[in-house]
């Protein structure tokens, strides 16, 4: 492996995923990689391989111990405890992977910070930049960087007819839902850099709806907990939120159409 990898192209089109799938492929146990069964491609797959690390917002927000919304820039610290880890020799695999998600907001000093360890990255290591704006990156850290495009399919203004029926969903379910539901769907209806962790959040909280709400005996509350754990489990999976979102509105829209009863106050 040679240069760092700049991976850049709108939202959405799967920068995070392809860089988690080389991850695996440099430290696969399998005969042909990745495998996606063995115990290093589980480990990545999960986000617990210690050789393998993802920086963005809500791991910037674990380490200072701070709120996900509080977030507005990557600080040097991140840059610097990167460093640290990268000096190390790989613990489990064969090569150390860190990955910067929206790369974009890391700050002055981390950028430069950063082009200090990509100029001399140490052996066996691999960063990989992860972008929606890749004019907003140093020239610099472009020039050090191996460029991948991607390319986006055009999405559609408006959504579909029978999505715009799921999507009221929503509305009937707020007065059942805690305060923070509605700043919740606020931030969501404004995409940001925490619509991940957003996502997440609402669908905890759709859980917790579903389990006050369904009588154990109602047989749509298996159909209804199942569709929101499968959605929780795509997002940490690192689906895309959005297509993830507007599946589950037609899903649950589906399911609770004809007697919903989870709706009625």
């Amino acid at each position: 492996m040679g240069a760092p990898l700049l991976f850049t192209g709108p939202a959405g089109v799967g920068k995070r995923t392809a860089a988690l799938e080389l991850a695996k492929t440099l430290n696969c146990e399998g005969e042909i990689a990745p495998c996606d069964a063995c115990r290093s491609c589980r480990k990545i797959a999960a986000g617990i391989h210690p050789d393998v690390q993802m920086i963005d917002f809500s791991h910037q927000a674990r380490f200072f111990d701070e709120a996900m919304e509080d977030q507005r820039s990557l600080r040097i610290e991140m840059v610097q405890a990167m460093k640290r880890t990268l000096a190390q020799k790989p613990f489990e695999g064969r090569w150390k992977v860190t990955i910067i998600d929206e790369a974009h907001h890391l700050t002055s000093d981390a950028s430069n910070t950063l082009l200090k360890l990509l100029e001399e990255p140490p052996p066996r290591t691999l960063v990989i930049l992860l972008t929606d704006h890749r004019d907003q990156l140093l020239s610099t850290i472009r020039s050090r960087c191996q460029t991948v495009q991607f390319r986006g399919t055009p999405v559609e203004e408006k959504p579909s007819e029978p999505l715009k029926q799921a999507e009221h969903l929503w509305d009937q379910l707020a007065p059942l839902t805690p305060p923070k539901w509605l700043t919740l769907r606020r931030q969501w209806d404004h995409p940001g850099k925490a619509q991940r962790q957003v996502a997440e959040d609402l669908l905890q909280a759709l859980l917790a709806v579903g389990r006050q709400r369904l009588p154990a005996e109602d047989r749509r509350l298996p159909e209804v907990l199942r569709a929101v754990l499968d959605a929780l489990t795509a997002i940490r999976q690192n689906s895309h939120p959005r297509i993830v979102w507007d599946a589950l509105s037609l899903q649950l829209h589906e399911i609770l159409r004809y007697d919903p009863y989870l709706l009625r106050q």
